[in-house]
């Protein structure tokens, strides 16, 4: 099994042909399986996202072979966990310290999608390659109360990426990007007031995709 260093990897998935993969690579001070069982994210899996593979990283948000091959990684997890097949397309998502998985995913064609949330802490040259590849459909989220991540954000956005802030009294920032960032990437779901609920980037995402 593709494991990461601080444990098993977490599979989650509907029956049925696989279709696009979610991989979740949590933030410093937590592990996967907390985010997993507190965000509820297993709720994401319906429609195009059959999948959904949740690595626990070791200290400090290191996730071993995910920060060199994330989807053949995900891809063993899902085999491993007993699945008889693996999407070829996936989506990546990072909180916080997270961040390197995503970057490994940067040039991986089957990556067709990236959502950072508060974490843009690192890994510059290939995040600014995935934002150039990916466009909008790579979603960057920040808050108040991260500065430090503003500028690459911000420099990810002139790329082509969609940025946006998010205040953290409201709503945690890993659910929120989550749900908000991963439904606006799906190529198909439950219909657009699920999740698009005015938000005009979105419909030219989910056109994009669907070419």
């Amino acid at each position: 099994m593709a494991n990461a260093p601080g444990g098993e990897t977490l599979v989650r998935a509907l029956p049925g042909r696989p279709k696009t993969g979610v991989i979740y690579a949590h933030g410093w001070r937590t592990t996967g399986a907390r985010d997993l069982e507190r965000f509820g994210l297993a709720r994401i899996l319906s429609g195009d996202i059959t999948h959904l593979v949740v690595p626990q990283g070791a200290d400090r948000s290191r996730f071993g072979v995910y920060e060199q091959a994330p989807v053949d990684s995900a891809r063993a997890a899902a085999l491993a966990s007993g699945l008889p097949n693996a999407p070829q397309r996936w989506i990546i998502v990072s909180h916080s310290g997270g961040y390197r998985v995503p970057a490994a995913g940067a040039d991986d064609p089957r990556v067709i999608g990236i959502v950072l949330a508060d974490s843009t802490y690192g890994a510059e040259q290939a995040l600014r390659r995935a934002a150039r590849r990916l466009g909008p459909r790579m979603w960057v989220w920040t808050s108040s109360s991260s500065r430090q991540t503003q500028a690459l954000a911000d420099e990810l956005g002139q790329l082509g990426a969609s940025r946006h802030d998010i205040d953290m009294a409201h709503q945690p920032i890993a659910e929120h990007a989550f749900f908000s960032g991963v439904n606006r990437l799906r190529r198909r779901g439950p219909g657009p007031a699920a999740y698009l609920a005015g938000a005009v980037a979105g419909f030219f995402v989910l056109r994009a995709l669907s070419k």
